[in-house]
């Protein structure tokens, strides 16, 4: 049980490392079930460091902001533009 501990505790860090650049301890704590001691223990053994209640992740490939450009093309039909047309007309009438 405790190499599977262990285990899933890496895999969770590597997860939150990809997406994240900072970690609030109280979350991970909650995750892990671990005390004071051994958390500090573990983030630094992951050379992770921890400043005023927040695991500190370095910029990376994986978790850097990168913006992104979506482009949309979208074609209406004349038959649709005649019928909001003709629905707005009587409408109105």
């Amino acid at each position: 049980m405790v190499g599977f501990a262990i285990s899933k505790r890496i895999f969770f860090l590597k997860f939150f490392v990809f997406f994240f650049s900072l970690i609030y301890i109280y979350i991970y704590l909650y995750l892990f079930q671990l005390d004071d001691d051994e958390f500090e223990s573990f983030i630094q053994s992951r050379g992770l460091n921890i400043t005023d209640k927040v695991i500190i992740i370095s910029t990376n490939y994986d978790n850097e902001a990168k913006p992104t450009v979506i482009r949309e093309n979208i074609k209406f039909e004349r038959k649709l533009f005649y019928l909001i047309k003709k629905s707005i007309m009587i409408k109105f009438l």
